[in-house]
């Protein structure tokens, strides 16, 4: 019986796999070649839909409160006017469509809307007069003011139920803490210091000039200037680039900041008025990590910027300088203003422009005119209202009509109103985002005094109900407010996102404390914020917070297991003095400290050290606290309990509660444990680090526990647990069968239990589908998986940073050390003209170390002439490990050299075995270290001495193991599921099969077709076997000295071992023959083509496309579809549904003929499938039949030998469509498909090509270490009009024959001579064609450089469908294949 091994290519949106027998040949079945390509759309995150989640819980609450207010008033105001609520909920209806047909919204005959308005302009004019007069009012008008108040309340940031605007302790606070934090990057990163320079907030009057001039009306520009000099600081510093940016301008760029040597970082700008401001934060936070912790302090920089908005509303008394507390007041005022600045603005144009003008301006809808910024027009007396502009393009349109005005006597109020529009005070509007700065408070302080001054003329309002008056109810409504830790108020049994404890009965604002059940609730909170560990499954393996002091330690023993001192790995005791002496001491530890305490300490200068990135800070914090009790609150697990606290509990109250009433703390200690903030967690769990142990199987003893180890021994993490002597793997799969023996579904275990992003999720339920399916079909179990994991030592090649401007910022560090650069005959100003004269030239790497070496050899010290480096002569690229012993093509581990001094003396050996590193040759990569132009890897290779047996282990461990969290969650999966042992889990390394590819010609194109995903698994387990059987072979035999591995036949080097011609595993079987496997390859990469793609069908859960409501007659969608007067006609509608699947309808048209129909069903109709059908077939069709509604997205349709999968949807008849099968090309159309590639890459990053006769040259040769050179990449008139021709024969072919293509290959057809036509131009033609046709790909084309469309190739397909069309499903493997449906013959 064959060997069943599955290679697999796990992607985020396709899986390649192959399934091989241990010959090496793709396993056949029926028929049936078992590889393929299974391809899905992308995983989104959760984030869009839970911002929508929220939002639809905060209104749902909205109107629960505005339900409970109007249940407190309905019998009162039913004395008076039975009809208002009914006028009220039905205020959004045309006249027609009301329940009543009544002309007014409010009121009735006796006081009019009209008469309402006239008396209050608006909301807040009312509620002013209800603050301010002592008389009855209508209870009705009482009504509106209360449900404003309510429905807009404020935000419950600041705790209390009162609030001083004028109380600037916030600010004080933040600009200090600010600081600190200032002072902590300043010793983190020594030599930017001058960038972390600290505000000077102790200068006289600091605070009231800040206020000043943040309240001041000014230009922009002048107010930074002033703010920077009130501060201290320079532009060119974090305070600057982020806290007075974002002051003044309220937006601020990260990718601009001077810190960011990055120039291509993807960073989000930052605009403190941003709905989705908390994930561009987050973004920022993960792309930047240097400045992670400071990018916390943008939500407190907001609050500073909040606090003055509010004493610019409010206003401040010139005598009291206290801020008024009246919202109201200060809406008027702005109403007000803006009638003021309003009337001046219609003066100045209808005086001074064209009638036509103020028209466009004031009478018309546009894009940025006055009624576009107030969302509003009145036409033939009925006023349309419709969206906002924003405020800065609406001034730009001022500005652009203004200029038009050149009459010499306008320019005094023309000046007037530009000046207020660059101060940002012109035409204020009451109802702005700038509102949400508003506290809770102000309105329940106006809430309070209106309710009391009504009460004595409206009785109702002190009547008792168990035990509240009406007021103190309708003050419990204003102040309902869910903690976040509470949740959903849904039964958490019925609703995924809840997980509340409460009683049954209905909840209320006055009886929320009795119902829900706090603690517990917070408790279920708890755990469903934790993640579970990466290895460990059982119930209770939560990670722990990144704070906690296990982790901590954990953190720090991984750095100082690999700190070197005197070039040698230190030991336990001096470990054991720096981590206590150390660690335990510095809240902020960094490298020059630890520098100076080595020195100190040990007598060793140790200059080149890693930066430190761990601390035990929260150690040090919680002991200076506990003081004497520390000790023994650490030992009973208190100190760990309380740091999970704060990193859950946000909420101040119920941290206060808890280490009252759980930890029974003293005031003075919650205090201090208050203000601690905490944030995050790692993926580990106190069980893995400091519980769990395993057995030695050759010996039987028990080991200590991974912490235990790292304290003793110089052994990380990963070192420990794929170690020979502590088989800590085996340990956690067993443990994990014993505490995980629950049976759960394989997507509920993936959802809860796997430590991988949402994205990756999708990619393995789909793998493990793709695994059940293969053993379903061979009725037994697969024998070994080759999984491929991401790229390692070949990062560089997708490096984002800028070369130039890194080394730029890098060289002007090197003016400081300008006479020492003398001696060594090397001319900064030289090396900095080059910099600029080959700054688009740096992606070749040559070039680039010629820069970083600051144009010497590394070896000989000699200088190097850069002409020579850029035509390719006299110098190698030389690995400073070799490349025929171990491979790593780093630049850490490459340098330019001279070429004759590399060959004769350098060779294949390690540098220390040479003689060639010299003291001199030292202190210079010393300076190049410290001016980090080189790395500490790459010095460490330059000045060890040897090369021990721990280097060669880790090189070969690290072939042999993944630490990718997406592999681990696949052999999670396949271990609790398949129960496979780890040894039969290899690990295929990519960049192994990437060099095998290159080095074998066996080239590899993603623009030609999707086959290179199959191609890889397959040579996963070709190549991946050969490789893991050669290291497992070796490790086993021991690996422990250099001279062993500088043998050939025993080198470390993944692509050298291949070349051994012959590998056998340990019983003597032969692996690997190489002229064999290579013709095999061969013929599987290029002449067998029955690779078999499928794609994911699924139905969709979500509803819209696109969430914006458009104004009448606009949109797609009505806006409420369970509502059946809401004619988008008249109200307007969603711009378009999202399609959940398909229908297949029988339907008789008005002459008695039947059509069949593949209806696409919208998500919100998806339990109203023949209503829906009903309202949009009727008007064509006399009756109709559902044959099948549940049609899924990406259905296959087969139309005599066209293939297509259905998704999409343009206009009300035509689905967009996607070919379903994938283009086949010849290896010499491969190879110029490669070269294009390669050409349209450089042309993407601007890197200069030479063209010479019509020919351009991509790449030119380079020289090789061994004298050969590569071959130089080119493409001619010739290679594109040979691909073209292929293009052709391919593209005529049958199961092409969309409309689009005929029409494409024959205006191909059209051309016979190409010679007009230069090489750049073919090239851009043929990339534009080769995007037609791709399996599973919708894009356009521009051909309009052969007269076709710019948008050209879209393949669409009729809602009607032909006779003989065929609906089919297939399974994931494609093995299976049923027919869904057949259009009847003859239709």
């Amino acid at each position: 019986m064959k060997e069943l091994n599955l290679g697999l290519d796990i992607g985020t949106n396709s899986i390649g796999w192959a399934l091989v027998d241990e010959n090496g040949e793709i396993v056949k079945k029926n028929g049936f070649r078992f590889w393929g390509v299974r391809m899905f759309d992308e995983a989104q995150t959760a984030a869009e839909r839970r911002t929508n989640r929220s939002s639809r819980r905060r209104l749902r609450r909205r109107r629960q409160r505005i339900e409970w207010l109007q249940e407190e008033f309905k019998n009162e105001i039913e004395k008076q006017d039975k009809n208002f609520f009914q006028r009220l909920n039905d205020s959004f209806y045309k006249i027609e469509d009301k329940r009543l047909q009544n002309k007014y919204t409010f009121f009735d005959d006796n006081y009019t809307d009209k008469d309402y308005f006239e008396k209050y302009p608006t909301i807040y004019h009312l509620r002013k007069a209800l603050l301010e007069k002592e008389e009855k009012a209508d209870i009705r008008e009482l009504y509106l003011a209360i449900h404003h108040i309510i429905k807009y309340r404020g935000h419950f940031l600041n705790e209390g139920e009162t609030f001083n605007p004028s109380d600037s302790e916030i600010v004080r606070e933040i600009f200090e803490n600010f600081n600190d934090e200032l002072k902590e990057y300043a010793n983190q990163y020594e030599d930017d210091e001058e960038y972390f320079q600290i505000i000077d907030i102790e200068k006289h009057n600091f605070y009231n000039t800040l206020q000043n001039i943040m309240l001041t009306k000014g230009s922009k520009s002048d107010r930074e200037n002033q703010l920077r000099e009130l501060m201290g600081v320079e532009k060119k510093t974090l305070a600057n680039e982020l806290l007075i940016k974002l002051l003044i301008y309220g937006k601020t760029n990260p990718k601009n900041f001077a810190f960011v040597k990055e120039e291509n970082y993807q960073t989000s700008e930052i605009k403190l008025d941003d709905e989705e401001i908390q994930e561009k934060i987050t973004e920022n936070k993960k792309t930047i990590r240097e400045l992670s912790r400071i990018f916390d302090y943008v939500d407190n920089i907001k609050l500073i910027t909040d606090y003055y908005y509010l004493l610019d509303l409010l206003g401040v008394n010139d005598e009291t300088k206290k801020c008024n507390e009246s919202i109201s007041n200060a809406m008027v005022n702005t109403y007000d203003k803006h009638q003021k600045d309003l009337k001046e603005l219609k003066r100045v144009i209808k005086t001074y422009l064209p009638l036509a003008k103020y028209k466009e301006c004031f009478k018309e809808y546009n894009d940025a005119n006055y009624s576009k910024y107030v969302g509003s027009v009145s036409s033939n007396g009925e006023i349309k209202r419709f969206g906002h502009c924003s405020k800065e393009k609406f001034e730009e349109y001022i500005k652009k009509l203004l200029a038009e005005i050149k009459d010499v006597e306008a320019q005094e109020s023309v000046n007037r109103i530009i000046e207020k529009i660059d101060n940002g005070d012109f035409l204020p509007k009451q109802n702005s985002g700038q509102n949400t700065t508003i506290p809770m408070q102000l309105n329940l302080y106006e809430l309070r005094i209106i309710l009391n001054k009504q009460a004595k003329y409206h009785p109702f309002l002190l009547e008792k109900e168990n035990g509240l008056t009406r007021i103190e109810r309708i003050v419990s409504i204003f102040e309902y407010h869910i903690p976040y830790y509470v949740g959903p108020l849904s039964n958490a049994n019925n609703n995924q996102f809840s997980w509340l404890e409460r009683k049954p009965e209905p909840i209320r604002p006055w009886n929320f404390n009795e119902v829900i059940n706090i603690d517990a609730s917070a408790t279920n909170f708890i755990k469903r914020m934790q993640n579970k560990c990466t290895y460990l499954q059982g119930p209770t393996d939560y990670c722990l917070p990144k704070m906690s002091l296990l982790f901590s330690e954990y953190n720090c023993l991984q750095y100082l297991n690999k700190l070197r001192i005197g070039g040698s790995l230190i030991d336990k005791n001096a470990k054991e003095k720096i981590f206590n002496d150390f660690f335990l001491v510095y809240q902020n530890p960094t490298k020059k400290k630890l520098s100076e305490f080595i020195y100190t300490n040990f007598g060793v200068e140790c200059n080149d050290i890693a930066e430190i990135n761990c601390n035990m800070s929260s150690w040090i914090t919680l002991k200076s606290i506990f003081k004497d009790e520390f000790n023994t609150k650490k030992e009973d697990g208190t100190i760990e309990a309380i740091i999970k606290d704060i990193t859950l509990f946000e909420d101040k109250k119920i941290l206060e509660k808890r280490f009252d009433e759980l930890y029974h703390l003293s005031k003075k200690q919650t205090k201090a444990l208050k203000g601690l903030n905490y944030k995050g967690y790692s993926s580990l769990c106190k069980k893995l680090l400091d519980e769990l142990v395993c057995v030695n199987h050759i010996t039987g003893e028990v080991s200590p526990t991974i912490i235990e180890i790292m304290r003793d021994t110089n052994l990380n993490l990963q070192e420990i647990l794929y170690s020979k002597d502590y088989p800590f793997i085996d340990a956690i799969d067993e443990y994990n069968k014993k505490t995980n023996n629950v049976e759960v579904d394989f997507r509920t275990f993936i959802d809860e239990n796997l430590y991988v992003s949402p994205i990756m999720k999708r990619s393995l339920i789909q793998t493990y589908r793709l695994i059940e399916e293969i053993e379903r079909i061979f009725g037994r179990k697969i024998n070994k998986y080759y999984i491929e994991c991401a790229r390692t030592n070949k990062a560089a090649k997708k490096e984002t940073n800028s070369r130039y401007k890194n080394l730029s910022e890098l060289y002007k560090s090197c003016i400081s050390i300008q006479n020492q650069l003398l001696k060594e005959n090397i001319e900064l100003k030289y090396l900095k003209k080059q910099l600029e004269e080959n700054k688009n030239k740096l992606s070749i790497d040559a070039l680039y170390l010629y820069f970083t070496q600051l144009g010497k050899c590394m070896y000989t010290l000699n200088n190097i002439d850069i002409e020579d480096v850029i035509k390719g002569e006299k110098y190698d690229i030389d690995h400073i490990y070799p490349q025929s012993l171990i491979k790593d093509d780093s630049i850490s581990n490459r340098v330019l050299v001279d070429n004759v001094k590399n060959q004769s003396v350098k060779g294949n050996k390690f540098l220390y075995q040479t003689g060639l590193i010299t003291a001199r040759n030292k202190a210079f990569y010393k300076m190049l270290l410290e001016k980090k132009l080189i790395t500490k890897e790459k010095y460490r290779r330059l000045t060890e001495v040897n090369v021990d047996a721990t280097v060669l282990e880790g090189f070969v461990n690290r072939q042999l193991v993944s630490t990718n969290q997406s592999v681990k969650g696949v052999i999670q999966l396949l271990k609790k599921y398949k129960n496979v042992k780890n040894s039969d889990i290899i690990f295929s390394k990519a960049e192994n099969i990437s060099d095998f590819r290159n080095e074998y010609d066996m080239l590899k194109s993603r623009t030609a077709n999707n086959f290179h995903h199959a191609h890889d698994a397959y040579l996963n387990v070709v190549i991946g076997r050969a490789i893991n059987t050669y290291y497992e072979k070796n490790r086993i035999l021991g690996i422990n000295d250099v001279y062993k591995i500088q043998d050939e036949v025993k080198t470390l080097n993944p692509l050298k071992i291949l070349k051994c011609r012959k590998i056998y595993d340990l019983s003597g079987k032969l692996v690997w023959d190489l002229k064999e496997n290579i013709s095999k390859i061969e013929k599987y990469l290029y002449h067998v083509f029955d690779i078999h793609e499928t794609l994911r069908t699924y139905t969709s859960s979500e509803m819209f496309s696109k969430v914006s409501i458009l104004p009448a007659p606009k949109g797609t969608v009505m806006i409420k579809s369970s509502d059946d007067k809401m004619d988008i006609n008249k109200y307007g509608g969603i711009t378009s549904y999202k399609y959940c699947r398909y229908a297949i309808v029988e339907a008789i048209d008005k002459k008695g003929k039947a059509e069949y129909i593949l209806e696409a069903i919208p998500t919100a109709f998806k339990n109203k499938i023949g209503q829906y059908l009903k309202s949009i077939l009727t008007k064509k069709y006399k009756e109709f039949k559902i044959i099948n509604d549940n049609i899924p997205v990406n259905v296959i349709v087969k139309n005599n030998k066209l293939k297509f999968y259905v998704r999409g949807r343009s206009g009300e008849n035509v689905y967009v469509v996607r070919n379903a099968y994938d283009r086949i090309f010849s290896k010499d159309a491969i190879r110029i498909i490669r070269s294009i590639d390669k050409y349209n890459d450089l042309l993407k990053k601007k890197v200069e090509m030479v063209s010479v006769d019509n020919t351009i040259i991509v790449s030119p040769s380079k020289k090789l270490k061994n004298g050969q050179k590569t071959k130089e990449i080119i493409i001619t008139v010739d290679d594109c009009v040979s691909l073209i021709e292929e293009i052709k024969k391919v593209y005529s072919k049958d199961i092409y024959a969309y409309s689009p293509i005929i029409s494409l290959t024959a205006k191909l057809n059209e051309i016979s001579d190409y010679s007009s036509y230069k090489t750049e131009d073919l090239v851009k033609m043929i990339s534009e064609i080769l995007i037609l046709l791709k399996t599973n790909e919708r894009s356009t084309a521009d051909l309009s450089i052969i007269n076709l469309s710019k948008q050209f190739g879209t393949i669409s397909q009729n809602k009607k469908l032909s006779s003989g069309m065929k609906l089919m499903a297939e399974s994931i493997t494609g093995y299976f294949e049923q027919e869904i449906f057949e259009v009847p013959r003859g239709i």
